[in-house]
């Protein structure tokens, strides 16, 4: 259990991985199909665009929500926030320092 004022331990490393994001990716959630990577871009911006402008693209039907992740050259990932059909703005991830 982190001390007061600190974060967990988990939450410090998804945090360096944020920082240091070599590329985002943007994950889809299709009830009752996989999820999947739809979109890769190294601009952060262009990636959360894509997660919010989904829900309106006809070739896409049935998108739930979309989590914007962020990857390492290494391959660790972090998710960086989401956004939902019923609210397309995006939503970031909140670090909970104890």
């Amino acid at each position: 259990m982190p001390k007061k004022g600190q974060m967990s331990d988990q939450d410090a490393s998804d945090e360096l991985i944020r920082k240091n994001a070599s590329y985002y990716n943007v994950v889809l959630y299709v009830p009752q199909k996989t999820s999947r990577v739809h979109y890769s871009s190294v601009i952060f911006a262009e990636a959360t665009k894509f997660a919010q402008d989904v829900y309106t693209d006809d070739n896409l039907p049935g998108v739930r929500s979309a989590m914007v992740y962020a990857v390492q050259h290494d391959g660790r990932f972090a998710m960086m926030g989401s956004t939902s059909r019923s609210n397309h703005i995006f939503k970031p991830i909140k670090v909970k320092i104890y």
